[in-house]
């Protein structure tokens, strides 16, 4: 029996990737979500890795006592891999992560960025500029809502 068929929480690791001077907001949503609202998200948060050694994702980390994963280079399906062992994570959520991922579980691995989808996906579309996409079109009168999407990861979609 797995630890979320035994009742515990699913354990979460987040790939955050934000920037060297900021970012992080979805990582800060998920963990405030996490500690106070177990309706909306039922999980713990176990780590979050960043390939921004001390950026918004990192202090954010601190803020929460979030243990932060400073994750560079080989962004192979090894890497990868031994990051998801180390925590022993049941799920990984990108939230804004800016690498592509490999050798991930499809059926755990789980990506989240605005939407909606086929407009606000796809060449750059990734990070400030898809919301800031969002927000201007918005403004302009083209979308009346936003959404937010979520799907799981696979070899052609991350």
């Amino acid at each position: 029996m797995s630890r979320v068929e035994n009742g515990n929480k699913p354990r979460v690791l987040v790939f955050a990737s934000g920037d060297k001077d900021g970012g992080g907001s979805g990582f800060r949503e998920m963990v405030e979500y996490a500690r106070t609202t177990p309706a909306v998200l039922n999980a713990e948060i176990v780590a979050v890795v960043s390939n921004h050694l001390n950026g918004g994702v990192r202090k954010i980390a601190k803020e929460f006592k979030i243990p932060f994963r400073h994750f560079q280079d080989k962004f192979d399906e090894k890497a990868y891999q031994d990051v998801v062992w180390r925590y022993s994570s049941d799920f990984v959520m990108l939230s804004g992560w800016l690498k592509l991922v490999k050798g991930l579980d499809p059926a755990t691995t789980i990506n989240i960025h605005p939407g909606p989808l086929p407009a606000y996906g796809g060449s750059g579309m990734y990070g400030h500029f898809v919301h800031e996409a969002v927000i201007e079109d918005f403004k302009a009168g083209k979308i009346t809502q936003s959404a937010v999407t979520m799907h799981f990861v696979d070899e052609e979609y991350d």
